[in-house]
């Protein structure tokens, strides 16, 4: 022990020791020990109170008082002698420390030990010993007053708090801070007390409000409230006058202290509203508490009527008639501003189930007493519905079974006899009733409002409705509200209860429960009203019916079955009038088909939208429906079935509107025919030009539903008409609109893909020509969007469609004449020029600046996609006259004079300027090589067609070129033009041979070479057949040998010879090559060398000796191979 007390650090080591492993035995012997020497010894002292403070030791507070108590015990012996010098200050340190960390535990260990020791002066000798050295004049003591309190008997707690004054109290306070506890905490202890005389006691002190702070009083007060309230509700009668009287005292404390404090008035005034109505078991609290309201000033009871006095025994009928009175004055308080009164309710508003009993009779009298007075109704509507929907959902969440046992005829039931209920201690199920109540007084005090009222603000009555039928939809408990529904349709004056109805489930979203119910609802009207209202609404069920959940079909397939029967009930003969009129001859038919057809609408989806087609529609061929209900109705009564549809349809929200068209989409373009429905798209489309394009902030965006419909409208514009032709080709046309900053946007994207993927060949056949020509423009512009979808659904389009060459050719010529549109001024100003354009072109579409050079970009690149374009050969023509152009270094030099920014080039290329520019030369060439190439089984070849072939200009071009890859092109497009029209490349034959050897100097690679040979072989007989003059040939490559690299010298010429023969060319070749040698060197050469050998010498070293060596045993080396081969 010795080395242990000495250790600095020893109750941090003990911690951390009990968080690896379990050290509760060396603990418990530890603190036996330290307790034993803590009397003597200091530092054993202090490392006790070190480890209490540092280590968790809660299950050792027990064990540690009990020592310290037996060692007081046994040290008062010592203390009692006269001479003696012991004090007991070092256990009540000790029990200080221990109070601070574990007081509940120093409470129950105090108790405990106090019952487990005999003697009934234990508690004050041990007060004496740990208040050594006190002031003995003072007549109590601080340890004993606190070890009194925590005597387990009754009668020693309540005569030690019998015995406290003010003043004592206030000296204790004074004379150590070392105390166990104050004054202060032990009071409140004792409010806490699990017996109620010990806290009756505690109440009954004198100047308790000034021992204890306010705000700490008044909680303490509300908690001994309610657990006195709790112990009358459910405990015997012999226990309820104590909890009464601690109650009843609860109450004078509070109001002597709070009752006309503003600070706290209103948490006073909550203490007392759960108690002003009188119950059974509560009937003397009650009376105070009234007694009490009245002479509070707080607005909601002011006009309590005077209680009787608390001492009176009232009998059950007299209890009912003061409550009815109590209720009555708070629900016209109430009334006067509902909002106030509810804000403060909703603060005090608990899980305490008397006090919300009492909320609801306030509120249910409320809506029994409103007047019909304008905007009262509303007022107090919007002040407590949001209570009472919260207080609903509590209940649904808990699952009382007393919501399942609900009776209906409590409806019937009056303020009365609800609170006769409240002798029935199942507070919980009578809140429940009177909750359900409640809503159904709401919906009659609704009912009753006039209508001139209703008429003021019908949206806002509207949405109250809305509000309430939402609620009584998605409740758990649905056979609660069944009735609460059907009255509120049944007395629906603000808006037609079909038309109410029908809002519900022809929106899109909203909880399934709301539709289900809403059709049900309607189903209910149908067999209980008798007019025609409801009928009339029948398009409205076609939303549901196509829904994809079935517990929605199957109801509103009901709604059809009940449809049929009211008009069977209906008398519609006498009631005839502009609209009835219309389709009362007709849709009795029209539903018993239906109803006939059950089971199919029911268990197919593609069914009805079939169904109605092969009903209005002329021609119909679906195999889904019989044959035989395509001749049920004439055609006259078609268009008025269809006319019906369409008009209802359009009075329907966006998700109506769009499901009644999708329903009809078979029907085709007839449906664009009625001027609604073309005044729908014409609206759309003009809203998706000003908000996506013009950048219109006014205008409001498309919903996600009318960019559904629109789309919907426009592949319906895009079905030929049975008549021929196609409707609204300008709303095709304005679809096709896109801006030119790559907006993402659905409304922007959709509709533009929409009509792309409706595009074919006979609805672009039935445009007129120049709708043709800007189809066509429209679409190149679209082939170069940078969004993927548009791209590839432009791609599909322009290959299903029979563009012509002459639209392609018009194309071409309208983008080259627009110099200004590729061509810019140094200055960055455009050139005026004299544009030719076509009348229909719009501003969206026509290119300009670096536009036009991507604009034509994706006009190649769509020739270079489609290969089968009707007499594509004629295209020569138009493509041979922009060639000479793009190459021109005019044309070049004017183009890149602008900055060099990006173009976005066809698909997802971004590129720059000058490498637009080379795109465009490189496409064009492939073009015109894929059609000349296609032109060699084609016989005969039209003259027009070869006299566009220009072969000067290729080679002007190919002297143009500026990289290999545009060279090479030239070379493969003279190539090809030599295999189909070989004349034409004779008559330039020297100027592409010149071109050929030039190449060969950078032209390095393998490709290079390929296209190199390719043209050897395609040229170099053309010019033997004519000229036979060998020499020639091979003095043009001699001419460029020097300045090609040596390791290509050799298979040039190789391959050259191949061409042209071996035998009869490898002399001539040898000639050319020594009188090249010759002529360089010549006889100034011969003077200048002494000898012979030196002249020879020298001439092996020159590159026509060395070439003509390689050539020779090249020639050598394969005359051994064929011959070997042989």
């Amino acid at each position: 022990m010795d080395i242990l007390k000495d250790i600095r650090d020893l109750a941090v080591i003990l911690l951390g020791l009990s968080k690896e492993f379990n050290i509760d035995k060396f603990l418990h012997m530890l603190f036996e020990v330290l307790v034993d020497c803590s009397s003597s010894d200091e530092l054993c002292r202090l490392a006790l109170v070190s480890i209490i403070e540092t280590v968790p030791v809660k299950d050792e507070v027990f064990h540690v008082v009990s020592k310290v108590l037996l060692s007081c015990l046994k040290l008062s012996q010592k203390i009692c002698d006269p001479g003696s010098s012991e004090s007991g200050s070092w256990a009540k340190r000790i029990l200080v420390v221990v109070n601070k960390h574990y007081p509940s535990e120093l409470r129950a260990a105090i108790r405990k030990f106090l019952e487990d020791v005999k003697g009934e002066s234990t508690y004050e000798i041990l007060g004496k010993v740990l208040d050594t050295n006190l002031d003995m004049s003072l007549g109590i003591l601080d340890s004993k007053f606190w070890l009194a309190l925590h005597h387990p008997k009754v009668v020693v707690r309540c005569a030690t708090l019998s015995r406290l004054n003010s003043s004592s109290i206030l000296k204790i306070k004074a004379v150590d801070s070392q105390s166990l506890v104050t004054i202060e905490d032990a009071i409140l202890r004792q409010l806490h007390d699990d017996d109620l005389t010990v806290v009756l006691a505690a109440l009954s002190l004198d100047e308790l409000s000034d021992m204890i702070s306010s705000s700490d009083l008044l909680k303490e007060l509300q908690y001994v409230l309610k657990r006195c309230i709790g112990i009358l509700m459910s405990s015997s009668s012999d226990k309820n006058s104590l909890a009464t009287d601690v109650a009843i005292l609860c109450l004078e404390n509070a109001n002597s202290k709070f009752g006309h404090d503003d600070d706290y008035l209103k948490t006073f005034a909550a203490m007392l509203f759960p108690l002003l109505l009188i119950l059974p078991k509560t009937q003397r609290l009650n009376l105070k508490a009234l007694q009490l309201a009245k002479e509070v000033k707080w607005p909601l009871y002011q006009n309590l009527a005077v209680a009787p006095s608390a001492e009176m025994k009232l009998q059950s009928g007299t209890l009912s008639s003061i409550n009815m009175k109590t209720v009555t004055s708070l629900a016209e308080a109430f009334l006067m501003h509902p909002e106030e009164h509810m804000a403060w309710l909703n603060k005090i508003n608990n899980d305490f189930q008397l006090l919300k009993t009492h909320l609801l009779f306030m509120l249910m009298q409320s809506f029994i007493m409103m007047k019909n007075e304008r905007g009262q109704f509303s007022i107090l509507f919007e002040a407590v519905f949001p209570f009472l929907k919260r207080e609903w959902e509590a209940f649904e969440s808990v699952g009382d079974v007393s919501v399942e046992e609900f009776k209906s005829e409590i409806q019937n039931w009056d303020g009365k006899r609800f609170l006769e209920q409240l002798s029935d201690t199942k507070l919980r199920a009578l809140n429940t009733n009177i909750l359900i109540f409640i809503f159904w007084k709401l919906l009659e005090a609704l009912s009753e409002i006039p209508g001139d009222v209703l008429v003021d603000d019908n949206d806002k009555w509207v949405s109250i409705l809305e509000d309430l039928f939402i609620f009584f939809s998605t409740s758990k408990y649905k056979h609660v509200f069944k009735e609460h529904l059907h009255y509120l349709v049944k007395s629906c004056k603000v808006i037609a209860p079909a038309r109410f109805l029908s809002r519900f489930f022809t929106e899109e979203g909203g909880p399934v429960a709301v539709k289900l119910e809403s059709l049900r609802c309607f189903s209910f009207l149908c067999s209980h009203l008798q007019d025609n209202l409801s009928i009339q609404f029948f398009p409205s069920v076609l939303v549901p019916l196509s829904s994809d959940n079935q517990d929605i079909k199957i109801a509103a397939m009901n709604c059809i079955e009940g449809l049929q029967a009211q008009w069977a009930r209906v008398d519609f003969s006498s009631k005839k009038n502009g609209n009835s009129a219309i389709w009362s001859h007709f849709l009795d038919e029209l539903l018993g088909l239906m109803v006939q057809q059950k089971r199919l609408i029911l268990s197919d989806k593609q069914f009805l939208p079939s169904l109605l087609e092969s009903l209005i529609s002329s021609s119909c061929s679906s195999l889904l429906v019989p044959q035989n209900i395509q001749q049920r109705f004439d055609q006259s009564t078609k268009e008025k079935i269809l006319a019906f549809l369409l008009r209802s349809a359009l009075s329907m929200s966006n998700y109506g509107k769009l499901m009644i068209l999708s329903l009809l989409k078979g029907i085709g373009s007839t449906i664009m025919v009625y001027k609604d429905v073309y005044s729908v798209l014409s609206l759309l489309l003009e809203r998706r030009s000003r908000c996506y394009f013009d950048l219109d902030k006014s205008c409001q965006k498309l919903s996600k539903s009318e960019i559904e419909m629109l789309c919907l409208l426009l592949e319906i514009c895009a079905v030929p008409s049975l008549s021929g032709g196609y409707a609204l080709e300008d709303h095709l046309f304005q679809a096709l609109r896109l801006d030119s900053m790559g907006s993402e946007d659905p409304a922007v994207i959709q509709p533009c893909i929409t009509v792309l993927k409706k595009l074919n060949g006979d609805l672009y056949t039935e445009l007129k020509k120049d709708m043709q020509d800007l189809l066509f423009y429209r679409l190149v512009f679209l082939f170069r969007n940078a969004n993927g979808d548009v791209q590839n659904a432009t791609r599909e389009a322009l290959l299903r469609l029979n563009i012509s060459c002459s639209t392609v050719g018009k194309m071409l010529d309208f983008v080259f004449k627009q110099e200004s549109l590729a061509i810019s001024s140094v200055n960055g100003k455009k050139k005026k020029s004299n544009v030719h354009s076509w009348s229909n072109l719009s501003p969206d579409v026509i290119c300009k600046g670096e536009d036009a050079l991507s604009f034509l970009s994706s006009l190649l690149d769509f020739l270079l996609l489609k290969k089968d374009i009707a007499d594509r050969d004629s295209l020569i023509g138009p493509l041979f006259k922009p060639l000479g152009k793009v190459f021109s270094d005019e044309w070049i030099g004017g183009t890149l004079t602008r900055d060099d920014k990006l173009v976005q080039v066809s698909p997802s290329i971004s590129q720059s300027m000058s490498s637009t520019i080379c795109y465009i030369q490189q496409t064009l060439l492939i073009i015109l090589e894929d059609i000349c190439a296609s032109l060699i089984n084609a016989v005969p070849i039209k003259d027009d067609i070869l006299n566009e072939i220009n072969i000067k200009l290729l080679v002007e071009c190919a002297h143009s070129a500026k990289d290999g890859v545009t060279l090479n092109l030239v070379f493969s497009l003279i190539s090809s033009v030599a295999k189909v029209v070989p004349e034409k490349v004779l008559e330039h034959i020297l100027d592409i041979l010149t071109v050929i050897g030039e190449s060969a100097v950078s032209q390095i690679d393998s490709h290079s070479r390929r296209v190199f040979e390719d043209l050897i072989s395609a040229v170099v007989p053309f010019w033997l057949s004519k000229t036979h003059n060998v020499e020639k040939l091979l003095e043009v490559f001699m001419n460029v040998l020097p300045e090609v690299a040596e390791h290509r010298r050799l298979s040039i010429v190789v391959y050259l010879l191949r061409t042209l023969g071996e035998c009869s060319s490898l002399p001539s070749l040898l000639v050319l090559l020594f009188r090249s040698l010759v002529s360089r060197k010549g006889l100034p050469c011969v003077k200048t060398l002494q000898n012979p050998d030196s002249f020879t010498s020298l001439m092996h070293r020159e590159w026509e000796y060395v070439f003509a060596v390689q050539i020779f045993h090249f020639a050598q080396n394969a005359r051994s191979r064929i011959c070997f081969q042989a």
